[in-house]
C-alpha cells in the first residue's frame, strides 16, 4: 500500500490482514496524524516509511487528549553546579483513553543560574497524536559546601605573637558562588592556638578547616650593659647598696635574680 503526497488527516487500513502487506508507505502527508491499523506494535515495528507526525492506532476516532497530572520536585545541584530532570520525575499519573506514547519536558537541564523556583511544562501525546500539557514547579537548590583549595594548612610559628595581617587567609572553591572566609580567634595570638576557618557560599553551605599556631619564645633576654662595673667595699656590702642590672627581652618583661 502506497499513500504518499496527500492531504489526508486520517487513514484507515485496518482490515484484519495487515501482516500480509508486502509494502507500506505513507509519506509527505503533512496533515496525517493517525493511521488506523490492526496491531499498533506490528505496524510500528515493520512499517517505517511514515511521517514523524503520523501515529499508528487501533482507533483513529479518538480525539480526546491525554489527562496530564504533574508533581512539584526539588533538585539538588551536583559538585559541578548541574542537575537534570526526566519527564517521568514530573509525571504524577497522567493517563489517556487509549495510550500515552510520549512524555516530554520543555526544560530538562538546570544550573546555578536556576537556583530557586522554575516552571516546567510536561507534554503528553497519545497514540492518535492528541496532546495536552500541564506545568510543575522545580525548586533548584545548592546543597554542596565549598571545598578548601589546600588540603592541609601549614602550622604558623612565631616567637612572641601573631597579628592578623601576618596571616595569609586561606581560600576555598564552590560549585556555584563566591566564598566568604571567617575565623574564630582574637588577634594578636600570644599562645598556642588552633584557628578554625569557616568557608561559606551564597547558599549558606559551610565547611571548616583548622590551622595550628605555635608560639615559642626561644630567645634569651639580652643584658642592657655588656659589662658590669666591679663593686668595691672596705668591709662588707649590703643588697641595698647594689644597683640591680637590667635586661631586655624580645617578648616579655624580664625578672632579675642573683
Amino acid at each position: 500500500l502506497i499513500c504518499n503526497n496527500n492531504d489526508l488527516v486520517t487513514l484507515n487500513v485496518a482490515n484484519g490482514n495487515n501482516t500480509n502487506f508486502n509494502n507500506f508507505s505513507a509519506t509527505n502527508n503533512p496533515n496525517l496524524n493517525c493511521i488506523q491499523v490492526d496491531d499498533t506494535d506490528y505496524s510500528t515495528e515493520n512499517w517505517i516509511a511514515v511521517d514523524e507526525t503520523a501515529n499508528f492506532s487501533e482507533d483513529c476516532s479518538d480525539t480526546t487528549p491525554p489527562t496530564v497530572i504533574t508533581q512539584n520536585i526539588t533538585l539538588s545541584l551536583d559538585e559541578n553546579g548541574e542537575a537534570s530532570l526526566t519527564p517521568e520525575e514530573i509525571d504524577n499519573g497522567s493517563s489517556d483513553d487509549n495510550e500515552i506514547t510520549s512524555l516530554t519536558l520543555d526544560i530538562t537541564n538546570f544550573s546555578c543560574e536556576n537556583i530557586g523556583e522554575n516552571t516546567v511544562t510536561l507534554i503528553a501525546e497519545d497514540a492518535n497524536g492528541n496532546t495536552a500539557n500541564a506545568t510543575a514547579t522545580v525548586s533548584v537548590e545548592d546543597t554542596t559546601a565549598p571545598i578548601a583549595d589546600e588540603a592541609t594548612l601549614e602550622t604558623i610559628t612565631a616567637q612572641c605573637e601573631v597579628n592578623e595581617e601576618e596571616i595569609t587567609t586561606p581560600s576555598a572553591t564552590d560549585n556555584c558562588s563566591a566564598v566568604s572566609v571567617s575565623h574564630d580567634v582574637v588577634f594578636p595570638i600570644t599562645e598556642n592556638t588552633t584557628i578554625t576557618w569557616t568557608y561559606e557560599d551564597e547558599s549558606g553551605n559551610t565547611s571548616i578547616q583548622t590551622q595550628e599556631v605555635s608560639i615559642e619564645d626561644t630567645t634569651a633576654p639580652i643584658a642592657d650593659e655588656a659589662t658590669l662595673e666591679t663593686i668595691n667595699a672596705q668591709c662588707e656590702i649590703t643588697e641595698a647598696e647594689i644597683t640591680t642590672p637590667s635586661a631586655t627581652d624580645n617578648c616579655s618583661a624580664v625578672s632579675v635574680s642573683h
